[in-house]
């Protein structure tokens, strides 16, 4: 009887240490394969964003940071009143009420237009020499008027420098003007108004 219970208490125990052995080897071939990372992308994937997100950036900063000129802004505000008096004024503010233009609102317009007009350039360039003024060498060269700029090309720069706004509300025209130096912003909105 003893042989045959040694026998069953000793298959028992081979069970048990052949479970703990399967355990065993389930859980070392677990970490024997490891966890599993992304594949790395290729280098020729991260190009795009290199040359379209981080290249401008680090462009712009270098250029801004170190190589853009300083620009300066001198602000003036206008305002219109009409010289003719009564009838007219109440004319006016009639049509005004119904959705129409004042005459001063009118002549605000065309104030405003002439500030924006190649005669107001021309003007400018008799009176300041807008050519030097805007292609001073202490600019960067990306942002000064080139020395062979034709009068068309001068215009355009004035009008990206110059901004003529007309708040209908107030009868009010806001006047800015972006120069490389204080005193010659200064000047042009000077000879502006």
């Amino acid at each position: 009887g003893l042989v045959g219970s040694e026998m069953c208490i000793r298959d028992r125990q081979n069970l048990v240490n052949q479970e703990k052995t399967d355990e065993k080897v389930t859980l070392y071939s677990m970490n024997d394969v490891g966890p599993t990372f992304p594949k790395k992308r290729p280098f020729y994937l991260k190009l795009p964003f290199i040359f379209l997100v981080l290249l401008p950036i680090v462009m712009g900063g270098l250029y801004f940071g170190f190589i853009a000129a300083d620009r300066y802004v001198s602000h003036t505000q206008l305002t219109v009143r009409s010289a003719e008096g009564g009838a007219s004024n109440l004319l006016g503010g009639l049509i005004g009420a119904v959705g129409g233009s004042t005459p001063s609102a009118t002549e605000a317009y065309i104030v405003e237009d002439y500030i924006l007009s190649r005669d107001m350039v021309a003007r400018l360039q008799t009176g300041l020499d807008l050519r030097t003024l805007y292609g001073n060498p202490e600019a960067d060269y990306l942002s000064r008027l080139e020395d062979d700029a034709t009068n068309e090309d001068l215009y355009e720069f004035y009008l990206d420098r110059v901004s003529v706004v007309y708040a209908s509300t107030t009868q009010i025209i806001d006047v800015k003007v972006e120069a490389f130096a204080a005193v010659d912003a200064q000047m042009i909105a000077k000879a502006i108004v």
